[in-house]
């Protein structure tokens, strides 16, 4: 259903924007901002349609908007007491994790929940990209151990990846060039870019 649609808040829609959001955990439909939005306001108007699977799903394809604002444009419509339970208290505190910089504990995190993460395509991936925006906004030049420790990969996966994201390796050094850096703080976000690299300058 077409989440501008006049019916769109109606309980009726909920089975549609099910399978939309559904689709778009598996990879086979692009991400629809409207429709992500919309199962989630359903859901807090008729809390006995809630399905857990879909609302972890909705959640984490918001995460992988990052750094945009759009997982917390969700997570206001959530009541405390859904927030508050699993599995939506798992990707709440995810996101909390990614927020205070908490790269590495992240990734500790994630381990104990593949069997949801697994089911959003590119998940992993794109908390990735998110991770080394943040970098390129906060360091010129860092040990190659320490990104990749960050990213969670091996140092041969970080190169890589640098090399598909225009990022030098050498040795054990990764040098951001000073466009990277400005074109990623330029980005509108909710979670500010200046903050985190703060963050991360204090505890590299």
């Amino acid at each position: 259903m077409d989440p501008f649609s006049a019916q769109r808040y109606e309980e009726s829609a909920i089975a549609g924007l099910e399978q939309a959001v559904a689709a778009q955990a598996a990879g086979s439909a692009t991400y629809d901002k409207d429709a992500v939005l919309a199962i989630i306001r359903l859901y807090a108007l008729y809390p006995h349609r809630l399905q857990g699977s879909v609302m972890v799903h909705a959640l984490g394809l918001a995460l992988k908007q990052l750094p945009t604002g759009d997982f917390h444009h969700c997570i206001h419509m959530i009541p405390d007491s859904v927030q508050s339970e699993e599995p939506v208290s798992v990707m709440v505190n995810m996101a909390a994790l990614l927020e205070s910089g908490a790269f590495c504990k992240f990734w500790e995190a994630a381990k104990q929940c593949r069997d949801l993460l697994n089911t959003i395509d590119g998940f992993d991936a794109s908390i990735r990209n998110f991770i080394l925006g943040v970098l390129k906004a906060t360091y010129t030049r860092a040990k190659a151990s320490y990104v990749a420790a960050l990213l969670d990969v091996s140092e041969g996966e970080l190169k890589a990846m640098a090399a598909a994201e225009g990022v030098q390796v050498e040795g054990d050094a990764v040098t951001f060039t000073a466009s990277d850096a400005q074109n990623r703080v330029r980005q509108p976000d909710l979670m500010n870019m200046p903050q985190l690299a703060k963050f991360l300058t204090t505890v590299s």
